[in-house]
């Protein structure tokens, strides 16, 4: 943030030769413009991180998912790195004017009091420049614009080089080595059954018949 005079483009009241209905005019667009830079530079911002997320988001998926990892994953990985750099550059802190009526206390202490129409010819210059600063940290090689559109492809590229690494690996399984089982042939020793039957002892008592009795 900056808070820059801007007196060099200023004029004292009695060279200021406007109508004030002009210099409202004229306040009312310089404000309006440089709302819309100041806009323009906070989406920069607030869409970087959008883009970074859906980045980390594609960079977590394929690398987690089962598919071999090869040199476009890799590839994949710097891009997402590059990502992340511009990211935080896009974050870092700049100069950026964002108080243009910072010395108008003073101004309106002093004697004779400012005019309402002298006030709004130097407020309006003030947001002339503060657009004129956001323009130069927007604009350029190395303006937020170039950082965004960089950080867009490089995710991009994340998503198109880890997808062709998992569509190489899908038409490439990888040659999984059959596995060796050794079984150790089980060990059965089966005794024959011993059995000894004894032969049955029967011991059978004659029949003690008294024939005397009978005949009698």
């Amino acid at each position: 943030m900056s808070n820059d005079k801007v007196s060099d483009d200023k004029v004292s009241e009695d060279k200021l030769q406007a109508y004030p209905s002009s210099v409202g005019i004229f306040y009312d667009e310089s404000k309006a413009a440089r709302d819309v830079m100041d806009q323009l530079l906070i989406r920069f911002r607030t869409n970087t991180t959008a883009v970074l997320a859906l980045a980390t988001g594609a960079a977590t998926f394929f690398g987690f998912s089962n598919s071999p990892k090869g040199w476009f994953y890799l590839l994949s990985l710097v891009c997402y790195a590059l990502a992340a750099v511009l990211a935080a550059a896009i974050y870092w802190p700049k100069p950026w004017r964002v108080n243009v009526a910072y010395d108008v206390e003073k101004t309106l202490s002093k004697s004779p009091p400012t005019t309402s129409m002298k006030l709004r010819w130097d407020l309006a210059l003030g947001h002339q420049q503060a657009i004129a600063e956001s323009l130069k940290l927007v604009g350029g090689w190395r303006g937020q614009a170039t950082k965004f559109r960089i950080l867009v492809l490089a995710t991009s590229l994340v998503v198109i080089f880890a997808g062709v690494n998992s569509y190489l690996g899908s038409k490439h399984p990888a040659t999984t080595p059959p596995t060796h089982i050794v079984i150790d042939p089980t060990h059965i020793v089966t005794d024959p059954i011993h059995i000894t039957t004894d032969p049955s002892h029967i011991v059978m008592d004659p029949t003690h018949i008294d024939i005397g009795k009978a005949a009698q």
